[in-house]
């Protein structure tokens, strides 16, 4: 699980009308004791802790993004790296053969490895700890994205997601070179662009805005000054 970070910020909000996809690999994989078990659990998404540098920006996923509702309301499969072909488990309204359970630290994850050449590969790996991280796929909507920039760097608060598609085993946990993992790291650098372009204008439009109310105080002086000299004057020459 990453580590949470204390970040100074300066929020600057934007709303935005369109969606967002999110393909984001931060969940981990808990390795179980049990060696003759085929359970599988772990976390897809871990709340209120600050990604690793996902390419010029870092992320966090508010509690209250994931809800009850929206899971019941969804058609989710495990895959492995995002791809639909590698299905290991499916939840479908709350249920199927895989479990999801909404906790106060992450959406927790179980599902048993299916007895296929596929389930018995990924179960493998697992044991051996070859495999280890987790991934999942989903949409917020952007005018529920806050992002700003701080002493460490640009940051992205996801507040809502309103869809949430798969989880995944990942073989690489940031940005690996299969074709699933390639798109990531387009779309977070995408996601880098934009993020950049929007705080850059905020803060330009911020400091527009402070040089022109320390203007209007400056001239207001002068106007008062002036006044002061003014009435000064005429009372010697009375």
């Amino acid at each position: 699980m990453m580590e949470k970070k204390k970040k100074k910020k300066k929020i600057l909000k934007k709303k935005m009308n369109n969606n967002e996809v999110i393909f984001r690999s931060l969940g981990t994989i808990q390795r179980s004791e049990d060696l003759e078990s085929r359970n599988i659990e772990g976390y897809a998404i871990v709340f209120e802790n600050y990604s690793r540098d996902l390419g010029g920006f870092t992320e966090i996923i508010h509690r209250s993004a994931i809800t009850e509702e929206m899971l019941l309301n969804s058609d989710i499969t495990m895959n492995v790296d995002h791809d639909d072909s590698r299905m290991l488990a499916r939840y479908y309204k709350g249920e199927g053969t895989l479990e999801l359970e909404l906790r106060e630290d992450g959406l927790f994850f179980r599902f048993q490895a299916p007895e296929t050449a596929l389930g018995d590969e990924v179960l493998y790996n697992v044991r051996h700890g070859n495999l280890f991280e987790c991934s999942f796929k989903g949409i917020a909507p952007k005018s529920d994205i806050t992002r700003y920039r701080t002493e460490d760097g640009y940051i992205q608060e996801i507040n809502n997601i309103t869809h949430l598609f798969d989880c995944a085993i990942v073989v690489r946990a940031a940005y690996g070179s299969t074709s699933v993992m390639s798109r990531d790291m387009e779309s977070a650098q995408e996601q880098f662009e934009e993020i950049k372009r929007e705080v850059d204008a905020a803060e330009a439009e911020k400091a527009r805005e402070e040089i022109e109310r320390a203007v209007e105080e400056a001239n207001k002086k002068i106007l008062d000054d002036l006044d002061t000299l003014k009435n000064d004057f005429l009372s010697e020459i009375k």
